[in-house]
């Protein structure tokens, strides 16, 4: 029964409510009039191409009768953002930075005050069109506008509309169930780790009831000859006072499901006509081959295609000097495409400058992964689309001979689909100026086309990814490309294809690599990369060969490296006093293989071949002679680099190397720290003998914007940068997270600036080549390379440290580009632009130079993005357990606060960034 109840239900009762009750809602069905006929023809649906607009704002309640602004607890989630510019609803209206999804991809978020969206069809003789009506279903009010003039409203008042008006309330059965207790569908959180499974018929009759129509509109007037625009205005509703409530179960325990449905949301759509006369009914993929712009944001299916009625506009890139910056247009056509080709051609500025086409990269989109919001499990967020669906997560650098049509179920269209990414170099000495030139496309049998591209290139100096401030570790690992392609490890095409990782890699700013003295590491590595040989006497020589051939490759195709781990220690050589809990019921199956002693492969000089086997480690009689001889062997080739002084030893987890073993290197060389990469920070000696020299941690940093260390929630945002690119410690953020590869790309781009605003350096423990490369009998990726071996894999009872995410795909030639490397890049050098402008502020010196007005506009600027930043990467649902809640931007994906921002026009945010940093270094530099 309710009382006092601050929830309403999880938020996945929207969800699954909606695919419960509204099964098969299609829009050419349910926007359809109840007498329609089968001849009717559809114009628009569903699943056309749909731009939207998005203003977020807290909750609002109705409290007898009031209005209450119910605010939040943190001040990102209160902050209100910008309105719709002015002229939103005019035919020509320039709607190209919105969101572009079906019906059902919007925003779906009780944050949501108004949701504004656009449809576009094609009108040949407006007298002869018969019986053209709309129909419409939404959560609130709508207003609905044909060519800027309002044509209907419903649940809302008459009369002026200003930014605080509502729609009409729902009634208390919109949120409670017969017996007054919350309404709950399967899969609501109704408790903490607890979820409702069942539903009684009333109950879905009431979630029915909180969907509003507009049926059967009538439109007789106002149709103009060419492109029309149906444009709809959604207003809120104000939730029921209940909502600041508690519901109590019968188990005396509080439901957490608050604030769990949006009040404010499309929910179906469809505009119909008695036949085709007068008009081109084109509702999804038109006939024939199309070329049509996509943010760069944007996740690429093959359902999709381009509004056959929307200008293909300039692909537009935003960058700055000493960088790289990439953008994308889309290929489709409801047949196969066959012989694309791709040619660019140089940049040219109005000042006469160019950058040449030899700096432009052509990539081609490949199939690889998936992204959260488009297939089951998403919790909350419906699907823009009825069924699942293939991406193009990948991206190559050979166009493929033949795209073929996709299969696709009705009302859906097959087609024949291709993202196109180009990514343009900027040298140090380009000036800035707005850069315009054009792509030729050509497919076999059709007729070329010319992408227009213009990229803005701010007169901001970047550093270079070779003297970033931002960390970034990408881990390269050598044998998953040995395995993935079948190729004998440390051979010729297996050095080919690490070069390839490492050339791909470069220009993220990751410089650190790994070189395993021993076997079974969590990297996944069985083997060795030093080779080990035993003399007749019982001790060791090595053969270096591997690594240096290694290292010359690194140097070559990543730059020089900042940090060097030599691998000389992992979990299975733990004691049982010195494993963590979680991973010591696993101790004796990984001593089983081991012993507890380093597994290392032996090399047989005479007949060249190796074996693994296990050599005496620390605490053993003849261990000490044997890796001091190693370390200084290592350390020596390694000083011929002048990479003596970047060598760490690797690496422990949660479980941390015994005391005995932490002296044992340390009396070798007590001068090399040690990496960890787990929960928790290091911030003293460990065991009060060796120090930690760089470490990725879990949850990161701990503390709120006003230094005081956080206690109620690990990994919430923080409201104010923290600044953490000055701190002394390589401390870096550590996501251990199974899906964050599903995440969209907002995630990704904005990665390193999570960590930098907070109290770290940057992030690591991040997959380059590892995917999951081992297959199951059906050939489907199953397991990673560390799931070869049990011993040294980091997956401790209900935990799990092992490297799960990569930002490089296999292609069929070799390892190729993600679109979150893309995305991860892009966020890298902002960052660098954001660090640019905090030294400044945070100098008195340098603020003082800068002067009062730019030093507030920076300041105000990025007060703003550390703001959209979170939202942006936010879920933005008030309900759930707290790894659901908005707050949990790690741990859920911001399915919702990406959907938002890609209609933010966030490139013009980015140029103002960049502009900003500009003028901080023009400043600077007098």
């Amino acid at each position: 029964m309710i009382s006092k109840s601050k929830s309403g239900r999880n938020t996945y009762l929207f969800s699954l409510a909606i695919l419960v009750l509204l099964c098969g809602f299609s829009a050419a069905q349910q926007a359809a009039p109840a007498d329609a006929k089968a001849e009717r023809v559809t114009v628009l649906n569903d699943f056309s191409s749909w731009r939207m607009f998005h203003l977020l704002r807290p909750p609002v309640v109705d409290v007898d009768g009031k209005a209450e602004l119910h605010r939040l607890g943190t001040d990102w989630l209160n902050s209100e953002t910008p309105q719709p510019p002015a002229g939103w609803n005019q035919t020509k209206f320039d709607d190209s930075t919105w969101l572009r999804t079906t019906a059902r991809g919007g925003c779906q978020t009780p944050l949501l005050a108004r949701q504004y969206i656009r449809g576009k069809f094609y009108v040949l003789d407006p007298e002869a069109v018969t019986d053209l009506s709309l129909s419409l279903a939404y959560h609130g009010g709508a207003i609905v506008y044909l060519n800027g003039r309002e044509i209907a409203r419903r649940h809302l008042p008459q009369g002026d509309i200003n930014q605080d008006s509502l729609a009409e309330a729902y009634p208390l059965e919109s949120y409670v169930t017969q017996s007054g207790d919350f309404i709950a569908v399967p899969g609501t959180y109704i408790a903490r780790g607890r979820k409702a499974t069942s539903i009684d018929a009333d109950s879905k009759a009431r979630v029915a009831g909180r969907v509003r129509r507009l049926d059967n509109l009538k439109i007789t007037s106002g149709l103009v000859k060419g492109v029309n625009v149906i444009a709809i205005e959604l207003l809120r509703a104000p939730y029921h006072k209940v909502m600041l409530e508690s519901a109590e179960q019968a188990d005396g325990k509080l439901r957490l499901n608050a604030f769990d449905w949006g009040t404010c949301q499309l929910m179906g759509i469809g505009l119909s006509a008695d036949g085709d006369a007068g008009l081109r009914a084109v509702p999804g993929r038109p006939d024939g081959l199309q070329v049509f712009n996509s943010d760069m944001l944007e996740a690429v299916s093959t359902f999709a295609f381009g509004d056959p009625w929307e200008p293909m506009r300039p692909v537009r890139l935003v960058g700055a000097r000493n960088g790289v910056f990439s953008g994308k247009f889309v290929v489709s056509s409801d047949q196969p495409l066959v012989g694309l080709s791709v040619q660019p051609g140089e940049l040219r500025s109005a000042s006469g400058h160019n950058i040449a086409a030899s700096s432009i990269t052509i990539g081609y989109g490949q199939p690889w992964g998936v992204e959260s919001g488009f297939n089951s499990g998403e919790g909350p967020i419906l699907s823009p689309y009825p069924q699942s669906v293939s991406f193009f997560g990948a991206v190559g650098h050979v166009a493929p001979a033949e795209v073929p049509v996709s299969p696709a179920r009705p009302p859906l269209r097959p087609g024949a689909v291709l993202p196109v990414w180009l990514s343009v170099r900027t040298a140090a000495d380009t000036p800035p100026g707005l850069y315009k030139g054009s792509i030729l496309v050509t497919v076999e049998n059709q007729k070329p086309r010319t992408v227009e591209v213009e990229l803005q290139v701010t007169d901001c100096l970047l550093p270079g990814s070779d003297n970033q401030r931002t960390w970034v570790e990408l881990i390269q690992a050598p044998e998953v490309l040995s395995v993935e392609y079948d190729a004998e490890l440390w051979s010729d095409r297996h050095f080919e294809l690490i070069g390839q990782s490492l050339r791909l890699i470069r220009d993220s700013g990751t410089r650190i690599v790994y070189v395993p003295a021993i076997g079974h590491t969590n990297i996944g590595n069985m083997e060795s990369m030093i080779r080990w040989i035993k003399k007749p006497d019982g001790s060791y020589e090595w053969d270096f060969s591997v690594m240096d051939r290694y290292l010359d490759l690194v140097q070559k195709e990543l730059g020089e490296p900042k940090l060097v781990v030599l691998q000389v220690w992992e979990i299975y050589m733990s004691t049982r006093e010195s494993v963590a809990k979680r991973f010591a019921p696993e101790l004796e199956e990984r001593h089983e293989a081991t012993g507890g002693r380093p597994m290392v492969t032996v090399l047989d000089r005479a007949t060249g071949k190796t074996e693994n086997m296990t050599v005496p480690g620390p605490g053993e009689p003849q261990a000490k002679a044997i890796w001091q001889a190693l370390l200084s062997q290592v350390q020596a080739r390694l000083k011929e680099r002048g990479l003596d002084d970047r060598l760490m030893l690797g690496m422990f987890t949660d479980a941390v190397p015994p005391k005995e073993h932490m002296q044992f290197f340390h009396d070798i060389d007590p001068n090399l720290p040690w990496v960890q990469q787990g929960h928790g920070r290091w911030t003293t000696k460990v065991h009060g003998i060796a120090e930690v020299g760089y470490q990725a941690t879990v949850w990161g940093g701990f503390r709120f914007a006003d230094g005081q260390r956080q206690t109620n929630q690990k990994g919430a945002p923080i409201v104010r940068s923290l600044h953490g690119w000055k701190e002394p410690r390589l401390d870096v953020v550590f996501e251990r997270n199974l899906g964050l590869d599903s995440y969209p790309s907002t995630r990704w781009m904005f990665y390193p600036e999570t960590a930098i605003t907070g109290e770290l350096r940057g992030i690591g423990r991040i997959g380059a080549d590892y995917w999951k490369v081992i297959k199951d009998r059906r050939g489907r990726r199953s397991s990673y390379a560390h799931d070869r071996y049990n011993e040294g894999a980091w997956g401790g009872n209900w935990i799990n440290l092992n490297l799960c995410s990569s930002t490089l795909a296999p292609g069929p030639q070799g390892p190729i580009m993600t679109t979150r490397l893309l995305a991860l890049i892009e966020g890298v050098q902002e960052t660098e632009a954001r660090i640019i402008i905090e030294q400044a502020l945070t100098d008195e010196t340098l603020k003082q130079r800068l002067g009062s007005d730019l030093a507030s506009r920076c300041q105000t600027h990025l007060d703003q993005r550390l703001h959209n930043m979170w939202k942006s990467l936010s879920n933005l649902q008030l309900s759930g357990v707290f790894f659901f809640k908005a707050g949990a931007w790690r741990w859920t994906p911001g399915i919702t606060g990406h959907r938002w921002y890609m209609g933010s026009d966030w490139q013009s945010q980015v140029a103002e960034l960049y502009e900003l940093a500009a003028e901080v270094q023009k400043k600077l530099a007098k």
